[in-house]
């Protein structure tokens, strides 16, 4: 029985396959299957057969412009939402929340109750689809939450992701968590988005943590040098 691939050993599967050592891009994308040796294996396959994967400098990485490769994207959404039964609303919320959730959480998203909320997510945990992962709930690969995501319309995984993000900032969760659902949902043009990318932003940044980066750069990108905010985010940011 093959046990989960190390970090080194995602390196020498690629480098085995290709005869070209992977950048870290790659092997980051590929670190998505959890260690996985099919899923590793076949989502390289993928990318190759995709022609998403460039040399540079002797390194293999992934090309800017590549996703995840549609044919195993489309396999791996089918087969998880056809785990969780008939409605596929509870698996697709659960999706949009990066690093894990809690059934109460993912309850208050949907606007279910949490009795029907923990039978759904056994449910889906009986089928290996998710798993617990430091005291929450999570996809048992994140390559598979992406491929729910990316199958999911980009309206609904927009308005997933603001509820997601109202719920766990009114239950005070982790700022770092919800960071990562406000940066999947911001649209820049929207100057609500903006708005909430700048206030989390300096609140991180106040905290020193690094994520307050990603909120303030995406921040920036929605606003012009004329909004009034725009010189205390770059000094923010500069930061």
């Amino acid at each position: 029985v093959l046990g989960d691939l190390t970090t080194d050993e995602v390196g020498e599967l690629v480098e085995s396959t290709l005869g070209a050592a992977p950048d870290p891009t790659l092997v980051q994308l590929l670190l998505g299957a959890s260690g996985n040796p099919f899923l590793t294996a076949e989502l390289l396959r993928e990318l190759e057969r995709d022609d998403a994967l460039v040399s540079v400098d002797g390194w293999l990485r992934v090309a800017p412009e590549a996703a995840l490769p549609a044919a195993l994207g489309e396999r791996l959404a089918r087969e998880a939402i056809a785990a969780s039964g008939h409605d596929s609303l509870l698996i697709r919320a659960a999706a949009v929340i990066p690093g894990g959730f809690m059934a109460e959480e993912l309850a208050e998203i949907i606007e279910r109750p949490v009795v029907d909320v923990l039978a759904d997510v056994l449910t889906l945990a009986d089928a290996d689809v998710l798993t617990e992962r430091e005291e929450r709930l999570a996809f048992r690969h994140d390559i598979i939450r992406q491929a729910v995501v990316e199958a999911t319309p980009t309206p609904v995984v927009r308005s997933l992701n603001r509820r997601a993000v109202d719920v766990l900032t009114a239950a005070g969760a982790d700022p770092t968590r919800v960071a990562s659902c406000l940066l999947a949902a911001a649209d820049p043009s929207d100057p609500r988005d903006v708005s909430a990318l700048i206030e989390l932003g300096l609140a991180l940044r106040d905290e020193g943590s690094y994520a307050a980066v990603d909120l303030l750069s995406a921040a920036i990108d929605g606003i012009t040098r004329e909004h009034p905010r725009f010189v205390e985010v770059v000094l923010a940011l500069g930061w």
